[in-house]
């Protein structure tokens, strides 16, 4: 996120080859109970779609994403990702909440 964040306010695209997260995720996908398998697709169209928005608006042609709109694709992101670990945790028969 850091990456992601410093981008626009140095000018430049963001760039970092997510390809390891993106195989992960796949992996998760295939060998995951079926709960988990939809919650991790769901994270990973929830971050593809916030790093599509962040790439066009935040590049020097386009308009600049603010702090506030950043935090709130962030924020979502964040629930999205706990989302996702929480019902990973269920799976393994793990119930309490550690956040």
């Amino acid at each position: 996120m850091a990456a992601i964040r410093q981008a626009p306010d140095q000018g430049s695209a963001w760039s970092d080859d997510l390809a390891g997260w993106d195989v992960a995720l796949v992996r998760v996908g295939l060998l995951a109970p079926a709960p988990v398998a939809v919650e991790a697709d769901r994270f990973g169209r929830s971050f593809a779609s916030f790093l599509e928005r962040v790439q066009r608006d935040a590049g020097p042609a386009g308009p600049q994403l603010g702090q506030s709109e950043f935090q709130d694709y962030a924020d979502g992101l964040d629930r999205a990702q706990k989302h996702l670990v929480a019902v990973m945790r269920r799976s393994l028969g793990v119930h309490r909440r550690t956040w």
